[in-house]
């Protein structure tokens, strides 16, 4: 996909090639997603220098909210609205918060819906990083 993210850049998952990309579908009036949103913002900050990129996707929501809740949780990483609910239903989102991993190749090879524990988060990305050949930050 390709959309404009908050701050107006560009994203394109093209873009994130070679990267391992989890995208997260979420709402700022969810619950689930409030209580998640610290911890993906402290897991995407651990994973900084990994080839490791978070996408935030913004659903069934007001821009307004969408920007607050950004700034509320001083989340990172790029996160866009999906106003139209494109993305939406090319992804086939059956709730919220929902994440999909995608490799470095860009395929999809996960899919998590409800909210995910740092812990959980940790081992997929640091399995996804030992299938390219790399430790991972949480590897022993």
């Amino acid at each position: 996909f390709a959309a404009v993210s908050l701050d107006g850049t560009n994203i394109n998952l093209a873009k994130f090639r070679g990267k391992v990309i989890m995208i997260d579908f979420w709402s700022s009036w969810c619950p689930p997603c409030r209580s998640e949103a610290p911890v993906l913002s402290q897991v995407y900050h651990e994973y900084e220098n990994e080839p490791i990129e978070f996408i935030g996707i913004a659903i069934w929501d007001r821009e307004e909210d969408i920007r607050r809740f950004v700034d509320e949780f001083k989340l990172p990483y790029p996160n866009v609205v999906d106003s139209k609910g494109r993305l939406v239903i090319d992804y086939g989102v059956s709730g919220i918060p929902e994440k999909f991993f995608i490799d470095r190749s860009g395929i999809l090879v996960k899919r998590f819906v409800g909210p995910m524990g740092p812990g959980k988060l940790r081992s997929i990305l640091d399995e996804m990083l030992a299938a390219e050949g790399r430790e991972g930050v949480g590897a022993s």
